[in-house]
């Protein structure tokens, strides 16, 4: 319904897109209440706590930016065999960056590997979009995909190894709400943009390029917030201990007695429930 409602406000319907929006909203308020009262939810929001929340944002905000870029390449390059070629690269690049990664935060911990990452892919992402360079464009997508997998690797560490299989569903989520949420935001508004120059005259290629660097700069910012969230809001997990960067006070994981407490009440209300069933 969000997506419906940003296609709607493209296309001036205002009216319609509002409606969207109610119905989002409505929708999303019901999941969580549903969720929340269900003894075996699909999606255990009693773990999206602090830093499960964090990480599970910054999946999000991730993705959205990795599939908005990805989305633009074929409309920036008009040649089919160089968008190819390009992506051919990206993921030959991420399947080096999988082999080379545990080594690195074998000794080190994910955090500081998280903002070498997001550094190096807004660094990259500024040069592209000021010279127009695509090499940094790959750059940019290795820094991201990079993050990808330092981010899984920090949510399943992020509770007790218990929770593991609960917390697996929080990257496969937030890729699905990322990718939504990217297209239909970004695409948007490069859209919109596009129609504005193109009403002044501008041509459809020039009218894109504006679109797509008003977007990019969106998401140069969106990145700040990110590398901001990741310093202060995150930390290490105590299974990180003896590597290099490892505190006990940056100690950042959801408590297991918290989380324990909060399964044993759901277990008893489903204990409840299924006796009263049998009455």
């Amino acid at each position: 319904m969000f997506c419906l409602g940003c296609t709607l406000i493209e296309t001036q319907s205002y009216l319609f897109a509002g409606l969207s929006f109610v119905g989002f909203i409505i929708g999303i308020t019901g999941f969580i209440f549903i969720e929340n009262r269900h003894p075996d939810p699909i999606l255990p929001l009693f773990l999206l706590k602090n830093p499960v929340s964090d990480l599970f944002a910054l999946n999000v905000m991730t993705f959205m930016i990795v599939v908005s870029v990805s989305w633009m390449l074929p409309q920036l390059e008009d040649q089919s065999s160089v968008v190819g070629l390009i992506q051919t690269i990206i993921s030959v690049l991420s399947f080096v960056t999988s082999i080379i990664l545990p080594f690195a935060t074998k000794n080190i911990v994910f955090r500081y590997s998280l903002y070498v990452a997001y550094i190096w892919a807004l660094f990259c992402m500024a040069i592209w979009i000021i010279f127009d360079l695509m090499s940094f464009y790959i750059l940019t997508n290795m820094g991201l995909l990079t993050a990808m997998q330092i981010l899984y690797s920090l949510t399943l560490m992020a509770a007790a190894p218990r929770y593991a299989s609960k917390l697996s569903a929080f990257p496969t989520t937030s890729r699905t709400v990322g990718n939504s949420l990217g297209l239909c935001i970004f695409s948007s508004i490069t859209q919109s943009i596009c129609n504005w120059q193109q009403k002044i005259g501008k041509s459809h290629h020039d009218a894109f390029v504006i679109g797509s660097q008003i977007s990019v700069i969106i998401m140069c910012i969106l990145q700040l917030f990110m590398i901001v969230d990741a310093v202060f809001r995150l930390g290490n997990s105590r299974k990180e201990l003896g590597k290099k960067g490892y505190k006990d006070t940056f100690i950042r994981e959801l408590q297991e007695e918290e989380g324990e407490a909060l399964l044993i009440k759901r277990s008893e209300s489903l204990i409840v429930q299924k006796f009263f069933l049998k009455e």
